[in-house]
């Protein structure tokens, strides 16, 4: 058995990764060629759901939308190193350059009023002048990788992201417009993309933002050894009589570090916390924990038992906490899944052939 944390996103846009030949690394500053909005060739696609841009591997060595191919074109800098593509947000469109990174989800630029800086070569993005702009709110990205909570005096969802490196980037979810230029030099605009409008950042200071193209899902370093049953011990047990989720100390861990990282410096945690006897945080769970990324357990066989914040955590009796719905297993090596990770799903056992089935359900059809 496997653990992954899934941030759960929809694919709108496909962006073509311009090989990098032997040049690339000898440009010593950014030469942006910035996309604008002169061409009369724009196109507009179908409006589809709000969600995070995403690359998926494509079948050709061109992806396609609308019938023609859509290119982010890639610059490269030496210091630091990294990749750099062009696009345009809002309407009228501003050319933005923002870093390509294929190890987080959210894309994110600099919005004014913020407490940001940008090289003189890059026009800054005001959400005040585009037809377009509209507040978006936490549900519209409901497993986000970013840190996400609503606030309550300016109706906006705010969010938080830091990378390992402790760069980040702070502000509210948005829906926008991108344009991107297509293979036959025209544009393209792609609606309703919920995107990250920064108000405060730390550590970029020669792009606009961030274009986040991962996978949208963390496979967690567990290995699968820690969930086997060898002789008398260890192995991984479905009770329906024990409430919380109790995992082996490895698996414990691991799930943990990557749970208190997505929470620790946005919510406080309680008095006491402890993280194996009172992993706790202030906060109300339904609205501090929209966005949060549903933990996976995967099974040999590929049997799937997906939990949400709601199988993930319990709330206090007066509302105003919660805790972690999991424990680490202090006697020995065994792992338990227990009745709230079990929510939302009917379980069947096959005692013939010695396979187990999980099916997600809703359980107010059931009771109607």
């Amino acid at each position: 058995m496997a653990i992954s944390l899934a941030f759960r996103t929809t694919i709108l846009i496909s962006l073509i990764a311009l090989t990098c030949s032997n040049r690339c690394t000898s440009h010593p500053q950014v030469a942006s060629r910035l996309l604008h909005s002169t061409s009369n060739k724009t196109k507009e696609s179908p409006k589809k759901n709000t969600g995070y841009l995403h690359s998926k591997p494509p079948p050709a060595s061109k992806w396609t939308t609308d019938s023609v191919s859509i290119i982010s074109h890639v610059t490269s800098i030496a210091r630091p190193a990294a990749f750099l593509a062009n696009i345009s947000i809002g309407d009228p469109p501003v050319p933005q350059l923002l870093l390509l990174d294929t190890g987080s989800d959210l894309t994110w630029i600099q919005c004014l009023p913020c407490k940001c800086y940008l090289p003189p070569s890059i026009p800054f993005y005001r959400p005040s002048r585009s037809s377009t702009y509209r507040d978006a709110s936490c549900e519209s990205a409901p497993h986000a990788m970013p840190r996400i909570s609503h606030d309550e005096r300016t109706k906006t969802c705010q969010y938080y992201l830091r990378y390992r490196d402790n760069s980040s980037t702070r502000g509210v979810l948005a829906e926008e417009n991108l344009t991107f230029q297509t293979s036959d030099n025209g544009l393209v605009s792609k609606q309703n993309i919920v995107i990250g409008c920064g108000k405060d950042k730390s550590g970029f200071t020669q792009y606009s933002g961030v274009l986040g193209l991962g996978p949208g899902q963390k496979l967690l370093d567990i290995k699968p050894y820690v969930f086997k049953r060898y002789g008398s011990q260890g192995g991984t047990v479905i009770d329906t009589g024990c409430s919380p989720t109790i995992l082996a100390r490895e698996a414990y861990d691991t799930l943990f570090e990557e749970i208190d990282f997505l929470l620790g410096d946005v919510l406080t945690r309680v008095k006491d916390w402890d993280q194996y006897t009172k992993a706790c945080y202030e906060g109300n769970m339904k609205l501090n924990l929209l966005g949060f990324p549903v933990v996976t357990f995967h099974f040999a066989g590929g049997a799937e038992l997906t939990l949400d914040y709601e199988s993930l955590f319990v709330e206090s009796e007066n509302g105003d906490s919660f805790c972690l719905a999991m424990s680490m297993n202090t006697f020995d090596d065994m792992s338990v899944i227990g009745a709230m990770a079990q929510q939302h799903y009917n379980v069947g056992y096959d005692l013939l052939t010695m396979n187990v089935y999980f099916q997600r359900t809703d359980c107010v059809i059931l009771d109607s």
